[in-house]
C-alpha cells in the first residue's frame, strides 16, 4: 500500500504493509508450491504484495508453526499412548502366552526393545497429529517423538522415560472404567519434576560466586562436594550445575594470561592461572569446531581408532584429547539420530551429510553402534 503525504512542498511516499490473509497464502502454496512466488503475487494477491514479502512472511509463519510448546509435548505423549492402547500395538508381558522360562526371557528382551516410532505406521501418526494442537504434520510428530526419546533437553529427558516398559505396562493394565485419566499421574509427575526456568545472573551474584569458589576450592572435599557446597552458600538460588556453568563462563570471558605469575597478591584474582582449571581454553573448547577440524578428526579416528592421543597430535593439534573424544561422541549421536529420523542406513546418512569421501571413511570406522536401520536392511536383503 502506498500513501502520499505532502511535507514542506514535497511529496513523500509512505509504505504501509497490511496483514496477509494466512488462509489465502496457505491455499496458494498448496496450489503453486513454495518456488512460484511471482505467480502467487500476481494471480492470488493481485500484485499488492511483493514476492519477497510473501516469501519472508511464509518463512516466519513456518518457523512459528514448527515450534513445539509444553502443552503440545503433553498432547503428543497422550496421543501416542492412546493410539498404542486403541490398536493394541504394545502388549504387557503378562498378556503374552509364555510356557517356558526361556521363552519368557526372550519375550521380555523383545518387549524392552519395543520402539513406538517403528511400530506406528503413517496412518497412526496422522491420527496422532490430528490430536495435537497446532498444525504439526504426521512426520513432524514422529520426528519430535524420536528426539524426545533421544534425551536432548529437559522436556525430552522427562518424556523419554514415559515410554519405558514399566510405565507403559501400568498404563495398558489400567481399567478403562476408572474415572481418573490413566496417564495423568505420570504426566503431572513429569511436569512437577521439570527444572526451574533459566535465571539471569546479576553482577552482584557473579561477584559473590567468585568469592565463594575462591574461598572453598582449596578444601579437601572440593572434588567430591565442591559445587554442592557452592550451591548451598548461594542459598540454593542456583543449582550446582548452574554455578559451575557460570564459573566456567566467567573464566572464559576473562582474559587469562598464560604466564607463570608468582605474585602472592594475585591468589584471589579470577585471572590467575591457578584458578583456570575449568577455563574453556584449557579444555580445548575455545571456539566452535570448523568443518576442516571435523574432517581431520574423522581421518584420525580412521587411522588410529579411538587412540585420542595420537589423533590429537597428528590431526587435531588445536584441540585437547578430551575435546576430541567429546566431539566424536556428539557427532556419533547426531548421525544415529538422523538414521532413525530418515530411516536410512549408516553409510547413506554419512554420505548425505559429509559427502562421498568422508561418508565412505565414516562407514569404515570401528565399533559402530548397532542400529535398527542396518538390521532392517539385512532382513530385506535375505
Amino acid at each position: 500500500m502506498r500513501n502520499q503525504q505532502l511535507t514542506k512542498g514535497k511529496v513523500k511516499t509512505v509504505l504501509r504493509y497490511k496483514s496477509i490473509d494466512v488462509t489465502k497464502l496457505k491455499d496458494a502454496i498448496t496450489q503453486y508450491g513454495t518456488d512460484q512466488w511471482n505467480i502467487i503475487s500476481v494471480k492470488v494477491f493481485k500484485s499488492e504484495v511483493s514476492p519477497e514479502s510473501l516469501k519472508r512472511y511464509y518463512l516466519e509463519w513456518e518457523r512459528k508453526r514448527k515450534r513445539w510448546w509444553e502443552s503440545q509435548n503433553e498432547q503428543l505423549v497422550r496421543a501416542v499412548f492412546d493410539t498404542c492402547k486403541k490398536n493394541q500395538l504394545a502388549l504387557p508381558l503378562d498378556a503374552i502366552d509364555i510356557t517356558t522360562p526361556t521363552e519368557k526371557e526372550t519375550a521380555k528382551a523383545l518387549l524392552e526393545k519395543i520402539d513406538v516410532a517403528d511400530i506406528l505406521n503413517k496412518d497412526h501418526w496422522q491420527t496422532i497429529a490430528e490430536n495435537v494442537s497446532g498444525e504439526h504434520t504426521a512426520s513432524e510428530c514422529r520426528e519430535r517423538w524420536i528426539r524426545m526419546q533421544s534425551g536432548q533437553g529437559a522436556w525430552d529427558r522427562i518424556f523419554g522415560r514415559l515410554t519405558s516398559t514399566q510405565n507403559s505396562n501400568n498404563y495398558y493394565n489400567n481399567n478403562d472404567n476408572n474415572n481418573i485419566d490413566s496417564d495423568q499421574s505420570i504426566i503431572s509427575e513429569s511436569v512437577n519434576s521439570l527444572p526451574a526456568a533459566r535465571i539471569r545472573w546479576s553482577s552482584e551474584q557473579s561477584r559473590r560466586l567468585e568469592k565463594i569458589v575462591i574461598a572453598t576450592r582449596g578444601s579437601p572435599s572440593w572434588k567430591r562436594h565442591g559445587w554442592e557446597n557452592v550451591s548451598k552458600l548461594m542459598n540454593h538460588e542456583f543449582t550446582r550445575q548452574q554455578c559451575k556453568s557460570r564459573w566456567i563462563r566467567l573464566l572464559g570471558e576473562s582474559k587469562v594470561s598464560h604466564t607463570n605469575n608468582t605474585d602472592a597478591n594475585t591468589d584471589t584474582n579470577i585471572n590467575n592461572d591457578n584458578n583456570n582449571m575449568y577455563s574453556r581454553s584449557n579444555c580445548g573448547w575455545l571456539s566452535q569446531w570448523s568443518r576442516g577440524e571435523i574432517e581431520h578428526l574423522i581421518m584420525g579416528i580412521h587411522e588410529f581408532g579411538f587412540n585420542w592421543g595420537d589423533t590429537q597430535q597428528k590431526w587435531v593439534q588445536g584441540r585437547t584429547t578430551k575435546s576430541c573424544h567429546a566431539k566424536w561422541r556428539t557427532l556419533n549421536a547426531k548421525l544415529h539420530l538422523e538414521m532413525k529420523i530418515r530411516q536410512n542406513p549408516w553409510s547413506k546418512v554419512c554420505t548425505d551429510i559429509y559427502g562421498d569421501e568422508m561418508g565412505k571413511i565414516l562407514a569404515e570406522l570401528p565399533e559402530r553402534w548397532p542400529t535398527i536401520c542396518d538390521e532392517r536392511k539385512n532382513v530385506k536383503s535375505q
